[in-house]
């Protein structure tokens, strides 16, 4: 495919101050893209709406910035339009003569970087905390600036992230008033398709060619997720769902444990089902910690820096499935660096030097092809 159309596209956009997302979905080929003539803004997500993008805050539950098509990109063939909207004709005019425009907003807000020491310190503090009874898991971020090469291509490091990644959902989402972050995650968070609901408890650690078998540390992080899941269905009122086994799954050069929630959701209700779910899932113990809103609360007050968008969602919302992704291994661009995130789950048995090195394995995942 000729990447200079995602050149001309995206340089149309930014250009015309309008915000736009590009993303492919797991095991799959397409690139997807959408453009916005208008604002994205923060709202509830709800399954079976017109197509758009969704783009989440850390600790929003069912909210997210809204990205509705105003046109839509299926690789470089122009699927959708909105209907008797005149932006759109100068747009793709302009879009046919570009030759050379920027192709993101930079991010604006400078984040906070979190020092070895400063980690270290929130980790052992989260420790003394759960020893106290206070938590059963905290889940312990931090982030990490990276210079840019002079030379970095946005559309060449967004494929480079395809082709390396294939069972990853990549993303990048772009808007003058959020910037521009950069995604490649592992993680479900919530999927409806074929009128199965579908949310998975994913935890727990270990390079992927390291010979070491899972520790009682990484199992009871990964049986708190599932435990907590099973909670959400039980409030909700759901009993019927199905669980499976725990497995192994590799993503990049880790591995993590896994178990997959299913539920046969009712057709009638699959609006209010899937809001109410998704609003009691998020943020799942897998990026903040048990009890949810107690955790969430210690970690805004003593972690050290503003999350942002690191450990929200982001993902598809169409008429036919809404695919939501939890945004785990990302970065946010600047001018001239990247900002990398990562966080490691912290239990009684957790310690700090190797939690800290759990995060620089994970920020490779996006650093190492920078």
């Amino acid at each position: 495919m000729d990447k200079s159309f995602y050149n001309k596209v995206l340089g149309a956009a930014v250009a015309n101050n309008y915000a736009y997302a590009i993303c492919r979905l797991p095991k799959k080929q397409t690139i997807k893209t959408f453009i916005a003539f208008d604002k994205p803004e923060l709202e509830p997500v709800i399954t079976g709406s017109n197509r758009c993008f969704a783009f989440s805050p850390f600790d929003h539950g069912e909210n997210a910035f809204m990205l509705k098509q105003s046109l839509y990109y299926e690789d470089d063939r122009l699927i959708n339009t909105t209907k008797s909207d005149i932006r759109q004709f100068g747009f793709l005019h302009q879009a046919a003569q570009l030759l050379k425009q920027e192709i993101y907003y930079p991010s604006k807000q400078k984040t906070q970087q979190i020092d070895e020491e400063q980690y270290i310190n929130f980790v052992n503090q989260s420790v003394d905390a759960i020893y106290d009874k206070q938590f059963k898991k905290v889940v312990a971020a931090r982030c990490t600036q990276k210079k840019l090469a002079p030379n970095f291509d946005l559309i060449k490091y967004f494929f480079k992230l395809c082709d390396t990644y294939s069972n990853a959902f990549i993303y990048i989402y772009s808007s003058p008033e959020v910037g521009t972050w950069i995604g490649a995650t592992p993680e479900k968070l919530l999927t409806v398709e074929n009128g199965i609901l579908q949310t998975v408890a994913l935890a727990g650690t270990l390079e992927k060619n390291s010979k070491s078998d899972w520790t009682k540390k990484e199992r009871e992080e990964q049986a708190h997720v599932e435990n907590f899941i099973a909670n959400v269905f039980s409030k909700i009122g759901v009993s019927n769902y199905k669980r499976g086994m725990v497995q192994t799954i590799a993503a990049g050069n880790l591995r993590h444990l896994q178990s997959t929630f299913s539920w046969q959701i009712n057709e009638e209700t699959i609006e209010k089902d899937f809001s109410q779910f998704l609003k009691e899932l998020n943020p799942t113990p897998a990026v903040c910690g048990l009890p949810k809103m107690e955790t969430a609360e210690f970690l805004k007050q003593h972690e050290g820096f503003d999350r942002r968008f690191y450990s929200g969602f982001a993902g598809i919302v169409d008429r036919d499935a809404t695919q939501l992704f939890v945004n785990l291994r990302c970065m946010e661009l600047m001018k001239d660096e990247a900002v990398l995130y990562a966080g490691a789950g912290i239990t009684l048995d957790s310690v700090a030097e190797n939690e800290l090195e759990e995060t620089e394995k994970k920020m490779q995942t996006l650093g190492s092809l920078l």
